[in-house]
């Protein structure tokens, strides 16, 4: 696809927040953090306009040089493009975006800045622990019996802190998000304030009621977790009885209702053999985008109870093979998405957490952490939210030492402080480095070492 022809795909909208814009997807509940100057390239995109038109109108705003704007033009067009869609002139419309409303006064040479955004662009708000199922390879299986939720009032007036602050996507996760008391009201206060809702159920209470509650809310994307194409492999998996007609049946449901339906499959030792034909039954069922995603090791904080060992280097690469396969043969319908958390091979393989820099966790305890997958971990708090605003976690005092700590030579692994990407790194994943460093600010277990990474 040429560069001229790029277009945002019709679902997409550019932001502009306080002081950095983003861009978001709202059928499928994306969102992605913009430096002001690459929103003004995306906002100039419109199809028809060639590439060194465009790297002239951005070299003029700037007062950069042909080679600087080319770069940028570029850079903006490989960090977006799964947000863009391609157009002929006689199928567009009329201008999306004025230009000028992404015009601020910070320099486009910030735009590769690796600080953290003035507010979070995400809130990820754990609604509940409590589930249904008690999936083998899920690290919350330890504790899917507690019953302790976020306070409904609680959960509403995060909301509207987080409005208030600019955050554009809420997810609502579990434990299982639709036993939450209340899951419809939660939606209905985020799609009113023009935020975007984010869902990821096992699907198991898909039924006509909540479907119809979930559309009077104004949800239009859902993720729904199915990792097998039958119901003995299902129900192993998940420890349930009977579920797997009623989560088929909740995507059917949704699909024929006008829902945007990802699905999550997570491959184990015990299904990653029947990929082909669970992905056959996805796309049967014509579901939108396809996410698989390679069994992880857990918590270091919540075990893994009975969980069957990591597929093997093979393993893995007969499911990359299979998924390959299958994105050729159906052409970018539906999208495939293939989570596999390998070794790092170069710099553009660098993997970062996003809640250090973007996004806020809040565990249902009121824990506002780094991770959803650690609630308890003073060196990961941030403060708690029945105690102190959301701005004051964000912007107090322990987020600041977080990301101090993360950069600090006495602190992470000595060949971390020497690495030349620990700007933007700061030591990857703490949950992965716990787990297999025994220290949250060790080296990532798929970093080889910036000395074995390629450029």
């Amino acid at each position: 696809m040429r560069h001229d022809q790029y277009v945002l795909s019709e679902n997409v909208e550019l932001r502009r927040r306080k002081i950095d814009c983003c861009i978001v997807d709202r059928s499928r509940g994306r969102v992605a953090p913009l430096h002001p100057s690459e929103a003004l390239v995306l906002s100039l995109l419109d199809g028809s306009t060639s590439i060194d038109d465009l790297t002239y109108v951005v070299g003029e705003t700037y007062r950069i040089s042909p080679a600087q704007a080319r770069s940028l033009v570029d850079s903006v067009l490989d960090k977006t493009r799964s947000f863009l869609a391609s157009s002929t002139r006689q199928e567009l419309d009329a201008p999306r975006y004025d230009p000028k409303t992404f015009i601020f006064r910070i320099s486009p040479e910030d735009a590769n800045d690796c600080g953290p955004l003035d507010s979070p662009l995400a809130l990820n708000i754990v609604l509940t622990k409590r589930c249904n199922f008690r999936c083998r390879y899920c690290y919350f299986d330890s504790c899917a019996n507690t019953p302790e939720d976020l306070p409904g009032r609680k959960t509403l007036d995060l909301i509207e802190e987080g409005h208030d602050m600019g955050v554009v996507v809420i997810m609502l996760t579990g434990g299982e998000p639709l036993l939450y008391d209340g899951i419809c009201e939660v939606v209905a206060a985020i799609t009113e304030r023009n935020m975007v809702p984010v869902i990821s159920t096992n699907g198991s209470f898909l039924g006509s009621e909540m479907i119809e509650g979930l559309i009077n809310a104004g949800l239009e994307s859902i993720q729904v977790s199915l990792d097998a194409p039958c119901a003995e492999i299902h129900h192993f998996l998940t420890r349930t009885r009977n579920t797997f007609r009623t989560v088929l049946s909740g995507i059917q449901s949704l699909k024929s209702n006008g829902f945007y339906v990802r699905t999550n499959s997570v491959m184990t030792q015990n299904n990653y053999s029947h990929l082909e034909d669970l992905i056959d039954l996805l796309v049967d069922n014509n579901v939108d985008e396809i996410v698989i995603t390679i069994q992880r090791p857990g918590s270091c904080e919540s075990k893994i109870i009975d969980s069957s060992p990591e597929l093997t280097e093979r393993e893995i690469d007969y499911v990359r093979q299979k998924v390959e396969e299958r994105m050729d043969e159906h052409d970018g319908h539906p999208r495939f998405r293939l989570n596999v958390e390998g070794e790092w091979q170069g710099q553009q393989d660098i993997i970062r957490c996003g809640n250090l820099h973007s996004s806020l966790v809040i565990h249902p305890s009121g824990n506002a952490t780094i991770c959803e997958m650690i609630e308890n971990a003073p060196e990961l708090s941030y403060g708690n939210v029945f105690e102190s605003s959301l701005k004051e976690i964000w912007q107090g005092p322990s987020h600041q030492h977080l990301l101090d700590l993360t950069v600090d030579p006495s602190h992470i692994d000595k060949d971390c402080s020497l690495c030349e990407n620990l700007d933007f790194c700061r030591t990857g994943c703490f949950n992965l480095s716990r787990l297999s460093e025994g220290d949250f600010f060790g080296k990532d277990p798929r970093c080889p070492g910036a000395s074995e990474m390629r450029r």
